[in-house]
This record gives C-alpha cells, structure tokens and sequence, in this order.
C-alpha cells in the first residue's frame, strides 16, 4: 500500500531579491595523451575543478592520476568517450598516460 502525504503550500513573496553570484572564469583546450606519462599542463594553472573527456574515436584508454608514476596498473581509467570532473587546485598536478599513443582528450576548468 502506498501512502501519500499531502505537503503545505508554500508561497513566495511577489518580488525576491536575488543576489546573482560572481562568474567564474575558466579555460579549455585539447590534448594528446601518449605512453609516456606527462602532466595536465606543464606549467601551474589555478583551478577549482576541471573535468576530462576521451575523444570517443580514441583506440586505447587513457589512466589519470596525481604524479609521475601513474599507469595502467594504479591510474584511474577512461574508456573512449568516457569523462572525469575532479576538483583540483592546480592543473599540473594531473598526470595523464595512455595505453596506445595519440589518444585525443577535451579538457574544461573552473577558477
């Protein structure tokens, strides 16, 4: 048996002040992960998050993780077309490697 509770009525004041909040900046770009691992950016690029997505055409799956060693054995996997947000403090702490070369990602972040 299914029990339904009627809620309250709930109304609002005919005008409300609405505080819009600051915009964000950001920046994208697009990379190419070999079977070498390299970071995000080699250079420091604040950020709050940022999110990565595997070309859907890629032939090999791509490991993320957070230093030099990262593999196919400890990193985090992304099938073609697959995606990640991760929030994050700096670009170049990503760590990307690739288990078949030139493998294409998409890359958007917040700061």
């Amino acid at each position: 048996m299914v029990s339904l509770t009627k809620l309250p009525k709930v109304s609002f004041p005919s005008q409300m002040d609405v505080t819009p909040l600051p915009a964000s900046s950001g920046g994208s770009m697009q990379a190419t992960v070999g079977t070498t691992a390299s970071q995000l950016s080699a250079t420091s690029i604040s950020a709050k998050s940022v999110t990565i997505k595997s070309d859907s055409n890629n032939t090999g799956n791509i490991y993320i993780g957070f230093d030099s060693s990262v593999s196919s054995a400890n990193g985090f996997q992304l099938e073609p077309g697959g995606g990640v947000d991760i929030s994050i403090d700096d670009l170049s702490k990503i760590w990307l490697i690739a288990d078949a070369d030139n493998q294409k990602i998409y890359v958007i972040y917040v700061y």
